[in-house]
């Protein structure tokens, strides 16, 4: 979240906190609605509570939130703690793309093994034992059709909830990342 590195070099370099929100005001919305807040005698905790409550926001914004009212409360290094916590940001962001990676090889064989049956009845059509004269008007035909494409159906609904069961984080992150603080 390029918002909490540069609220931490803003707090790092000396300038008040007032003037940061300012300056991150002109390439972010969130600091603009802190700016807004703090010009009618608001604080930035409530601001950013109020930013991570929207639908579309930042899922992160309510721990920004939290940090910033801890800090606060606490008097704690408003630098240093930005700073670990970008630094959990960055290190949440590098699992959720190694996790995608993992997936892309599983994702990718799912593609390919859906459209085996259709490319197999396209060959068996092009070497003319028209494949589908036989699954639709023999007996034979049609029962191995059901089989087929049932065992087609379960066999795809299986990989999709594999791959999409590896591809959720693990119950701890999807609670951070609805913004469900600790």
């Amino acid at each position: 979240m390029e918002l909490v590195e540069r609220l931490a070099a803003l707090s790092r370099a000396g300038i008040p906190l007032r003037r940061s929100w300012e300056l991150l005001a002109r390439r972010h919305d969130v600091a603009r609605l802190v700016v807004a807040m703090l010009d009618v005698g608001g604080d930035a905790g409530t601001a950013l509570r109020l930013a991570g409550a929207s639908a579309r926001a930042d899922p992160r914004l309510p721990w920004l939130a939290a940090v910033w009212t801890v800090t606060e409360r606490t008097g704690a290094p408003l630098a240093d703690v930005l700073d670990r916590f970008a630094d959990g940001l960055r290190a949440e962001r590098e699992v959720a793309r190694a996790r995608d990676a993992a997936v892309a090889g599983p994702r990718a064989t799912t593609a390919v093994l859906t459209a085996f049956p259709a490319v197999g009845l396209c060959l068996g059509h092009l070497l003319g034992a028209h494949p589908l004269d036989t699954l639709l008007r023999t007996s034979p035909g049609r029962v191995l059709l059901v089989a087929g494409a049932g065992s087609w159906l379960v066999g795809r609904l299986w990989i999709v909830r594999l791959v999409a069961g590896a591809a959720r984080p693990p119950r701890s992150s999807r609670s951070r990342a609805r913004g469900e603080p600790g």
